[in-house]
């Protein structure tokens, strides 16, 4: 049976208590396990959109890319405490080491993407994962994505030269012998 949630922080606090005065260093794994960081802020999936909100919005007006922008860049403002609730307790430090590793993520999905076969999304595959996860993705990792299929897959005569040009030879030895022409 599922626990209620008081009783569930009772665990929680009693298995934090013992672990503080065996080995202090065990206590982070319990925190991290719990989706805590080390400012003490627990993140999930709205609090990591929202972040992604708010780097989306500062690209935006700033005119960067989020791969281009500082950490120390990372400020929240009156109007972003706003209209991003979620964010609005968190510490800076918390924010910037989260955008770090969110953009570095992205960095590696960006990389990533043109290799991902979104056409058949079944449970335990990658594009499922993506999928997923798309909450972490900035839109500047998006939008190039998805401009870079809209190329990729453009016609040669809208793209003015010759060496962009795909070909795709098809062998299929067996269509000729049934249909002479």
């Amino acid at each position: 049976t599922p626990q209620q949630p008081a009783n569930k922080g009772r665990t929680f606090l009693a298995q934090a208590c013992t672990l503080a005065q065996q080995d202090p260093s065990k206590m982070w794994h319990l925190l991290s396990s719990h989706d805590f960081d080390r400012s003490l802020v627990r993140w999930g999936p709205d609090r990591d959109a929202d972040l992604v909100a708010l780097v989306n919005m500062l690209s935006e007006s700033e005119g960067t890319a989020p791969s281009k922008m500082a950490a120390a860049s990372l400020v929240m403002t009156d109007y972003h405490r706003r209209k991003l609730t979620r964010l609005g307790s968190v510490p800076e430090s918390s924010l910037r080491q989260r955008f770090v590793l969110l953009k570095l993520f992205n960095h590696h999905l960006d990389r990533a993407l043109p290799l991902i076969d979104f056409s058949r999304r079944f449970s335990s595959s990658i594009a499922s994962t993506v999928c997923e996860l798309q909450h972490l993705i900035f839109y500047a990792t998006k939008s190039a994505f998805v401009n870079a299929v809209l190329e990729w897959t453009a016609c040669p005569s809208s793209r003015n030269t010759e060496r962009h040009a795909l070909t795709v030879l098809l062998h299929r030895p067996g269509r000729w012998a049934r249909d002479p022409k």
